[in-house]
């Protein structure tokens, strides 16, 4: 069973290209999907849309997971019921589709993997707070001080680390490679730290729309990675 990362979904609007894509990589009978924020489809309390897509992952072959993006209902996706289950704490938001939470460490097909969530929104001006923005898209204190105290519990050792951005130095970089601007985003600053203590064969995340390497470093968009299983 295998085991890959993809980029940002945004609910509804791009689910159509997982569609297109999935024919690339072929997934399979317990195989493990994980996408790297904005999911999307925990956003509205009724949508025909949404409904129809969740169904339709619910009845695919492989289980869906994904960190949380800044483009998600943070109050409806904190309602998900909690659930043991990889050897760290999820959130149950279908039968095959799973909320990995922030700074927890899974044991998934024998690899381990360091989930953690949350980006800024550059567009948060032009939203409405608690209709299509929510500040628990910043990661709070207590979240990275959890990360911190299981990352040490690991020996600072992972074999992947899955974001929805990237440490500071990275989206610097890919800022001025771009001509987006400087990106002003506390939780980069955070993962930095992060990428401080601990030891990892690659980072992967989304966020930036561009599907990049930099290093150990990997953005995802439509674009598939498969872990390496030991």
């Amino acid at each position: 069973m295998a085991v890959y990362v993809t980029g940002d979904k945004h609910g509804e609007i791009e689910m159509s290209e997982l569609t297109k894509r999935n024919r690339s990589v072929s997934l399979d009978d317990g195989d493990k999907l994980i996408i790297a924020g904005d999911f999307g489809l925990v956003w509205k309390e009724k949508s025909i849309k949404q409904d129809h897509w969740r169904r339709w992952l619910n009845k695919s072959k492989w289980e869906t997971l994904f960190v949380d993006g800044n483009h998600e209902n943070f109050e409806l996706l904190n309602k998900m019921p909690a659930e043991q289950r990889w050897g760290g704490d999820v959130g149950r938001v279908g039968e095959k589709i799973w909320h990995l939470k922030r700074g927890e460490i899974y044991n998934i097909e024998g690899i381990r993997i360091l989930a953690m969530g949350g980006a800024s929104s550059t567009d948060r001006s032009s939203r409405i707070q608690g209709m299509d923005w929510w500040p628990e898209e910043i990661p709070s204190h207590a979240e990275v001080s959890h990360c911190i105290d299981n990352i040490i519990d690991h020996d600072n050792d992972v074999d992947y680390v899955i974001t929805h951005t990237c440490p500071m130095e990275v989206a610097d970089w890919l800022s001025g490679n771009f001509g987006w601007g400087k990106a002003e985003d506390p939780t980069t600053k955070m993962l930095s730290h992060i990428a401080s203590i601990v030891s990892f064969k690659q980072w992967l995340f989304g966020h930036w729309h561009v599907p990049i390497i930099f290093g150990k470093y990997r953005c995802l968009y439509h674009d598939f990675a498969r872990l390496n299983t030991k």
